[in-house]
């Protein structure tokens, strides 16, 4: 209690009750991390203004916290949500070793609401009752299990570096009933006595992940009207006690939507969203400033790829992804990031000003448009993982990191 200096007035003075504040805004980085505090006391009889006055230690605070990482890469770049396209691992950070030992911690991914934030012991606390991967649709006014453990066919669902799984699920089994989770998180690391259980953190997801599946449809899964917002539930063991439960931490699920122009008052056809045959125009994915740190949204290099979409085919969100990993580029179907050097070069995903909340792929410069040379269907599709080369990661044009907006 000698040290620190945030001091915090009771809200109650009568039962000396406090509510403990947000964290900082400024954590990221190495600070963003787990933190176990002490709470100190300071009986009144002085002015309570000073360190020294905190003379009594009454309490520990524990803080843990959720990041969303990519399956396969550990978790040293982590995320604040994802799109639909991606999978992704929770990881839970815990404070000074409180992670139990033993695999008997669990989690689940909830819709956000007030009553999340409330304490576990509360009877109404959320993450008491939340049922894992369902999110409430407004326009149909029904809760669609996102997360639902679905079998589709194998050339839906990756492992990390595109090794396809058959048969597979889209999701590991989680939370089917309200407490009944059967995945517990995993945190086994080498030691020199050989693999034992962290304490330090959990992983949720297996080796592929999770993945939101929000419709059967292209539009409904990829492209809904508004993010959702998730919040992670942790219980650190007893986990069929609904008391046990508490959030740890919040993601961002993000729909990814075409533009229909470079900036908000464009008047010029060069751009516009590509439309005609022979008439140039542009490519571009809207990003709220919320959407800076979501994984396959982030503009570092973001590549582009438009390819034909070949009729007669399954039409399904899996297949589509799958087309776009097995179709080169085209070059007699369009000039300007006709080839993967082109698009990496001169073609990349850019926020540059005037417009900072759309993704436009010019590399930051408005004069490099894109024109269609053929009539037709075409998909619009990207690699958001992008190697030091500026090629997309795991394959180049025939990379399995390959998307449909």
């Amino acid at each position: 209690c000698s040290g620190g200096s945030r001091m915090i007035v009771p809200a109650d003075p009568t039962e000396r009750t406090i509510r403990i504040p947000t964290v900082s805004k400024n954590l990221e980085g190495p600070d963003f991390k787990a933190r176990t505090v002490a709470a100190c006391y300071c009986p009144g009889y002085s002015s309570c203004d000073a360190t020294a006055d905190f003379v009594q230690q009454v309490g520990v605070l524990h803080f843990f916290l959720a990041k969303i990482c990519e399956p396969g890469f550990g978790c040293s770049e982590d995320f604040t949500g994802v799109t639909p396209q991606y999978r992704f691992k929770v990881l839970v950070q815990c404070p000074t070793d409180v992670c139990r030992s033993q695999p008997a911690t669990r989690m689940k991914l909830i819709q956000k609401t007030d009553e999340n934030d409330l304490p576990s012991w509360m009877s109404n606390s959320g993450c008491r009752s939340g049922k894992h991967g369902e999110l409430y649709i407004e326009k149909t006014r029904r809760y669609h299990k996102a997360l639902e453990n679905r079998i589709i066919p194998d050339m839906g669902v990756h492992y990390p570096f595109g090794e396809p799984v058959t048969p597979s699920a889209t999701n590991p089994a989680n939370c089917e009933a309200l407490t009944g989770c059967p995945q517990s998180g995993s945190g086994v690391i080498d030691g020199p006595s050989g693999a034992y259980e962290t304490q330090d953190y959990k992983e949720f997801g297996g080796a592929a992940g999770f993945q939101f599946m929000m419709g059967s449809t292209n539009h409904e899964a990829r492209n809904f009207y508004k993010p959702y917002e998730v919040d992670v539930c942790y219980c650190n063991g007893d986990c069929n006690m609904e008391g046990n439960w508490f959030k740890a931490g919040a993601m961002r699920l993000s729909p990814t939507r075409l533009v229909s122009s470079a900036t908000s008052s464009s008047n010029l056809a060069a751009q516009w969203m590509i439309e005609f045959v022979n008439q140039p125009g542009t490519i571009g994915i809207a990003r709220s400033y919320d959407d800076e740190y979501t994984m396959g949204l982030r503009e570092n290099g973001m590549l582009i790829k438009v390819v034909e979409d070949r009729t007669g085919e399954d039409p399904r969100p899996a297949y589509a992804d799958y087309k776009c990993w097995k179709s080169g580029y085209d070059a007699q179907l369009i000039t300007g990031p006709s080839d993967e050097g082109a698009a990496s070069f001169n073609y990349a995903g850019s926020t540059k000003p005037p417009e900072t909340q759309r993704i436009i792929f010019n590399s930051g410069f408005a004069a490099r448009t894109i024109t269609p040379q053929k009539a037709g269907r075409v998909a619009i599709c990207y690699c958001a993982r992008i190697d030091d080369s500026g090629l997309c990661r795991d394959g180049g044009d025939l990379s399995p990191n390959w998307r449909m907006v």
